[in-house]
């Protein structure tokens, strides 16, 4: 995250949001995070978009987050209760919003905003069972979004294609949508909540200023001190390790090695191996001893003056 380990994140839904925050906090906070939440009062969004001042976040150190439901945005309850509901008038109602929509973002991100993310969130279930609202009307105000998204500063996801998303089973929460406009069941907002940090933390997460690799059943099959020059196989997909590792290094990365064997053993098999791809001077700095792996890795660290969080590890070890 920021050097600061802080960040500001404005928040604004089309329904009631409020039980994100304890478990985003939690979650930012475990990443060494502190988190400023500044929220759009509830069915007040369009209004706190169009207000020059507002919670939307305008500090570079910070995110907007806004969180779409189609439904909230067009009234679909006339349509949902008729058995020839006018499927074109409500399409035309609902990308008419999301034109709005769209505009009041590109107009705060002219003002020089932090940036948008877009979240759009599951639809209730009597609307998900409907294939003529998903085809004829959803379909086609997410093509507006989309297309209207295209502007620096401003990304459109969909939570139902976030990873683990199939595995979730109810989502909804009928009474406490009544009650208070908060349409889904707690797990779902814990589910948005990781979701939403595995982005933040991809986003404004530290850099990965260096690639430390192991050598043993890492850059080659087998054990170089055991089975020898000969005994030690370097195939296809670990060759296409090497040539990342390269690949990485031509991007600025720095290399390094960190293994717990006998350095002559894994020079020379760097060195001579006829498959192997990456040689002992493409490595900015090796601990190749017999000290645990994770004081290696911090010895590394300070002798390049980064923090381990900087440093991406490959080993063949899981627990390591």
């Amino acid at each position: 995250m920021t050097r600061a380990h802080s960040m500001n994140l404005g928040i604004g839904a089309s329904f009631t949001i409020d039980p994100l925050q304890a478990p985003l906090s939690k979650l930012l906070k475990e990443q060494g995070v502190e988190t400023h939440f500044s929220y759009s009062p509830s069915g007040q969004l369009f209004q706190s978009l169009a207000a020059n001042e507002g919670p939307f976040i305008a500090s570079q150190n910070g995110l907007n987050l806004v969180f779409l439901r189609w439904e909230d945005l067009a009234d679909f309850k006339s349509e949902l209760s008729s058995k020839s509901p006018d499927l074109t008038s409500l399409s035309e109602r609902l990308v008419r919003s999301v034109r709005e929509f769209v505009d009041l973002v590109r107009s705060k991100l002219a003002q020089r905003s932090a940036d948008f993310e877009i979240c759009l969130c599951p639809s209730s279930p009597s609307i998900r069972d409907r294939s003529d609202f998903l085809t004829r009307v959803e379909s086609r105000a997410r093509e507006c979004l989309t297309t209207g998204a295209r502007i620096p500063g401003l990304a459109v996801y969909e939570l139902a294609q976030m990873p683990g998303f199939s595995a979730l089973g109810d989502l909804d929460d009928p009474t406490a949508r009544e009650l208070a406009g908060i349409p889904y069941e707690p797990e779902f907002f814990e589910f948005m909540a990781h979701a939403i940090a595995r982005r933040i933390h991809s986003r404004f997460g530290p850099s990965r200023k260096a690639v430390i690799l192991d050598a043993d059943g890492t850059l080659w099959s087998g054990v170089c001190a055991e089975d020898g020059l000969e005994g030690i196989v370097i195939d296809e997909p670990r060759q296409a390790i090497h040539r990342l590792c390269l690949r990485l290094r031509d991007e600025g990365k720095l290399l390094g090695l960190c293994s717990r064997n006998h350095e002559a053993d894994v020079l020379n098999a760097l060195k001579t191996h006829p498959c192997s791809v990456l040689k002992p001077e493409h490595f900015a700095v090796r601990r190749i001893d017999w000290n645990s792996k994770s004081e290696s890795l911090q010895s590394i660290a300070e002798q390049l003056g980064f923090t381990t969080s900087s440093l991406v590890f490959i080993d063949d070890d899981p627990v390591q």
